[in-house]
């Protein structure tokens, strides 16, 4: 969850995201979901080799906030 303080608020929201492959399909994108390295190496090798419109959706680990240092605020006033 990404959460916000401001004015002593806090804001927020469960990111579950949708399913961005099929999101694309429905545009007729070719779509692929690469959950480690080596379907990552194979849909960029098969995607690249034709032409068209594609997406390689790729999952990641949650990453800090960068808002502290967007908003200049002091440590702590944006949390993860």
């Amino acid at each position: 969850m990404n959460v916000l303080a401001v004015e002593g608020r806090f804001t927020g929201s469960d990111l579950t995201g949708p399913n961005f492959a099929r999101l694309a399909e429905s545009f007729s994108a070719r779509a692929v979901r690469a959950d480690d390295p080596a379907r990552l190496a194979g849909a960029l090798k098969d995607r690249l080799s034709e032409p068209g419109r594609s997406l390689i959706e790729v999952p990641v680990a949650e990453m800090p906030s960068v808002l502290p240092l967007l908003l200049g605020g002091p440590p702590g006033s944006v949390r993860d």
